[in-house]
């Protein structure tokens, strides 16, 4: 994350970069963030800890780093041919993310980093901003099609779809099925769609 501070001294290479996150992600998926430690990432990557320790101040800001560098949230945003259909798409593929092991190592990192604002919220912004405009991308083509009210701001309606799936996230409930998905989109679109 770019507006985190790093410490003097020569960064690592991008090629340890890499091989840090490469190990990262394998032992969060292995043990989770609670158990990995940053002898066993500076083992497995092969590099020292002093090396680590020169680019993060502890695990789970280098956990973060390394789950922005694996996992991207863009996915294609298909056109199906109408906004619900395309919201239905798009949303179900977040379910599944958030129901995947990468889902549950986000929910470890945001658990584990509550105390610890000043790294969450820039980590939890950029994860933000990509939904964002990954959802703009809909709305977008929904409004060329002329299917919604242009009369409505976008960012509200994008936070109402997304809101729902992020929650479930962070609970103990269960991903939103395609039938619960599909019934949601389709009550928001009842409130928006062009008169």
């Amino acid at each position: 994350m770019d507006n985190v501070k790093r410490k003097p001294g020569r960064p690592p290479s991008q090629h340890s970069r890499q091989a840090i996150f490469v190990a990262a992600m394998k032992l969060l998926k292995e043990q989770g963030l609670r158990k990995m430690t940053i002898d066993k990432v500076a083992e497995q990557a092969g590099v020292s800890k002093a090396t680590i320790y020169r680019w993060w101040n502890d695990k789970v800001q280098m956990s973060m780093d390394a789950f922005l560098y694996h996992v991207q949230l863009e996915g294609i945003i298909e056109d199906k041919g109408n906004f619900v259909d395309d919201c239905a798409d798009w949303f179900g593929k977040l379910n599944q993310f958030y129901a995947s092991e990468e889902g549950h190592i986000l929910a470890q990192i945001i658990i584990e980093s509550q105390s610890a604002q000043e790294l969450l919220l820039p980590f939890q912004n950029t994860l933000h901003d990509l939904l964002l405009s990954k959802c703009r991308v809909i709305w977008d083509r929904a409004a060329a099609r002329g299917e919604v009210d242009d009369q409505i701001p976008a960012d509200p309606v994008i936070e109402l779809l997304y809101s729902p799936s992020s929650a479930r996230m962070l609970s103990s409930k269960p991903p939103l099925d395609d039938n619960a998905n599909l019934e949601m989109i389709r009550i928001i679109y009842n409130g928006i769609k062009k008169p």
